[in-house]
């Protein structure tokens, strides 16, 4: 099959496809409405979490004072009996005392963005802007989409090279529906919905590098190669 014919524009099929997506990726976490819960409940999106409000606003990491007195009071059945305040499991108690979170810090770097608005819009809006409220819980999960949306973008523009549009748009479907990604993206806002979008973007400018080299890919390359490793090192 020609080449030229499979990269012609598919406008508008493709930004309304991505916008069911979105519907849908939006509807089903109001659905589950764990958006409230998870958060604030502690366990690994807990984890990964912590390192925003920790470092951006109450700026006290190497002690997270601030993150165990707020997790006491929204959550104190999730508190660990064995002298540690900030949970069973996401948060070691090193020997010197300090606390060191298990997880790395690679998700929080890219929810960044979206933590930084809903601080922003606590702030006008004259909300408590202590990172535990639901216009965070809310601002974490628009950025979970945001990603999910930005991989599934490249991944069919990536198999628009290759091959037509309907097998690149029942591909990423397939990916989205039959594989945890849905799971991770609406009901367990972990690591997964990130990856997924730097592994797109990875595979997507690796491609594109290899065609025609250029400064522009390789560094988009070196970057999500750098986050997948900050996120997963191992």
């Amino acid at each position: 099959m020609d080449n030229r014919n499979l990269m012609k524009p598919a406008f508008p099929v493709i930004p309304i496809y991505l916008m069911v997506v979105g519907s849908i990726l939006l509807y089903s976490i109001y659905y589950f409405g764990m958006y409230d819960q998870l958060l604030k409940d502690g366990g690994d999106a807990w984890g990964y979490y912590i390192y925003l409000p920790s470092t951006l606003i109450h700026q006290d990491i190497t002690t997270l004072d601030s993150i165990a007195s707020i997790r006491e009071q929204i959550s104190p059945h999730t508190i660990s009996k064995d002298n540690n305040n900030l949970g069973f499991d996401e948060v070691n108690i090193a020997e010197n005392g300090n606390p060191v979170i298990k997880y790395t810090s690679g998700v929080g770097l890219m929810m960044s963005p979206f933590f930084l608005i809903s601080h922003f819009l606590s702030l006008i809006t004259g909300k408590e802007a202590n990172g535990f409220t639901n216009i965070y819980w809310i601002g974490h999960y628009m950025g979970l989409v945001f990603w999910v949306l930005l991989g599934i973008f490249l991944l069919i523009r990536l198999l628009r090279r290759y091959f037509d549009l309907s097998t690149a748009l029942v591909t990423s479907t397939a990916i989205l529906l039959a594989t945890n990604l849905f799971y991770f993206s609406v009901y367990n806002p972990m690591a997964h919905a990130p990856l997924f979008s730097l592994y797109c973007i990875l595979i997507y400018f690796s491609d594109q590098f290899y065609k025609k080299p250029a400064y522009l890919p390789a560094i988009l390359i070196g970057a999500s190669a750098g986050l997948i490793t900050m996120i997963r090192p191992v």
